[in-house]
């Protein structure tokens, strides 16, 4: 497998990591980490360590061993419980959000998913928001089959909204939210499904009763014993390894066959993906839980329109802080705190080009290939001349093991970046590879000279923690040889 050139490896893409070698000091703190991360499944080490330290020494009030065994002894719904809750877990959320969603859910989910509801005479839908913080997106679905549904009094409407944080359940059973909420909506949605309070807009009674709460965790039983849709986005992203894959099973056995699962940008299933049927969508795959076992395992690719009707994002875009942030995260190997930042980045940004590029990097090294090429697609589609997608393109043929192609993506950065170093370098070895040591040569030289416009501490891309200096002398070696 072929590898991202790197400061201490060589050669394919990195390997996702699934957890922090990170451990608490202290025994009783080392014991609330791991108490909390079997209870709730949060993956303290990669992504908490700021938040919970802190907060647990505040719990404590000085006896640390004490507040442990209180945890151990009370359920999450405690108040102890609930003030880790609340500070650990994300409350990011606002109506419509990840658009591309909600288009999918009108355009082609239920308009199969009714189709076939009708057929058999059946009119119910059973929809389950795992996750669902203050309860925008449970609101969000059910202003949506309002919407397409034209005959909604004659359907039963199950819409679940849970989560395991009880004041944010709270706040969705009051339905009022302030402006930052509607951050993302059109002109005249508020006007349309909420009435204006004292503190804010509340959801209108015929939303609000459309749509039930209940705090629960992930880890334990569904809530629901069959669902045709289930919204989990940007929950696994927070998980550990075997919480992850405990919520999958969960995930898959509550969908009954045919039903849909949408995850969050930055998400992929990793435990037995072969089971499930995977639609590529431009830069959103969703799956599906087969009809019949012979479905098991396919593809289906959706490709990219010639002209997306998003605008693309003005290059000079491509340096806010939050792409910044996941480009320091891939070069020090915190792939999720990368994933989260893209995600929040392509959430005010959909278009974002370079966010859906660093995206298709990640799922790539977690060998969520098709998930990946849908990423790349939609960077291509709003950015045909970013060198960086050509590149994972690349890539992502040498992981098929498609040398021809690899090439041709390589020539094809080549052409939108004459200094992309990253290319003229594996394009060089596999031209070495092949045994055509002039073109090897000439691209290494290349590369060299591109390399002169760095400082020796510049990173030499968004996608490798190599420094300029690291790789001229990793080039002057390979000229040498040859």
């Amino acid at each position: 497998m072929y590898r991202i050139p790197r400061a201490r490896r060589e050669t394919g893409f990195t390997r996702h990591p699934m957890s922090s070698t990170w451990q608490p000091r202290h025994p009783a703190l080392a014991k609330a980490v791991q108490l909390i991360e079997q209870r709730i499944g949060l993956n303290i080490a990669a992504h908490f360590q700021a938040e919970c330290v802190p907060l647990l020494e505040r719990l404590a009030g000085g006896n640390l061993a004490h507040l442990v065994r209180r945890l151990e002894s009370q359920p999450e719904s405690s108040a102890e419980w609930q003030a880790l809750i609340s500070t650990l877990t994300i409350g990011e959320t606002y109506f419509l959000r990840d658009k591309d969603h909600f288009t999918l859910l009108r355009q082609t989910i239920l308009p199969a998913l009714t189709l076939e509801k009708r057929r058999q005479q059946r009119k119910e839908l059973v929809i389950w928001c795992a996750g669902c913080a203050s309860g925008e997106e449970p609101y969000s679905v059910a202003i949506t089959l309002q919407e397409f549904l034209t005959d909604l009094p004659a359907w039963s409407i199950t819409i679940l909204g849970t989560d395991i944080n009880g004041r944010a359940i709270e706040a969705a059973r009051k339905g009022v939210y302030r402006q930052w909420s509607f951050r993302h909506t059109g002109i005249g949605f508020e006007k349309r499904y909420f009435t204006a309070v004292s503190g804010g807009a509340m959801i209108k009674p015929e939303i609000q009763k459309l749509v039930s709460w209940q705090r629960a965790n992930i880890l334990a039983a569904a809530p629901l014993p069959a669902c045709d849709i289930i919204f989990c986005r940007n929950v696994l992203l927070y998980l550990k390894k075997d919480s992850i894959q405990q919520v999958e099973e969960t995930l898959f056995r509550t969908l009954v066959p045919g039903g849909w699962l949408l995850l969050g940008q930055a998400e992929a299933i990793r435990f037995q993906r072969e089971r499930w049927h995977l639609h590529i969508f431009p830069g959103t795959p969703i799956y599906q839980k087969p009809l019949a076992a012979g479905e098991a395992g396919r593809i289906d690719y959706e490709p990219p329109a010639t002209h997306g009707q998003s605008t693309p994002v003005p290059f000079a875009l491509t340096r806010e802080s939050a792409y910044i942030d996941a480009v320091r995260a891939i070069q020090t190997d915190r792939q999720e705190e990368a994933a989260r930042h893209l995600m929040d980045l392509l959430a005010q940004y959909p278009a974002h080009a370079r966010a859906h590029a660093l995206l298709a990097f990640l799922f790539a090294g977690r060998q969520a290939l098709p998930e990946a090429q849908a990423h790349l697609d939609a960077a291509l589609s709003y950015d045909p001349l970013l060198a960086d997608a050509h590149y994972i393109r690349a890539m992502l043929h040498l992981e098929q093991h498609n040398t021809a192609s690899a090439r041709e993506a390589l020539r094809a950065a080549l052409y939108c970046d004459r200094g992309h170093v990253m290319s003229a370098y594996l394009l060089g070895s596999l031209q070495a590879a092949a045994g055509n040591l002039p073109d090897a040569s000439r691209l290494w030289r290349n590369a060299r000279r591109a390399l002169i416009a760095l400082a020796p501490h510049d990173y030499v891309s968004d996608l490798s923690d190599m420094t300029a200096a690291t790789l001229d002398a990793l080039l002057v070696a390979r000229l040498d040889e040859d």
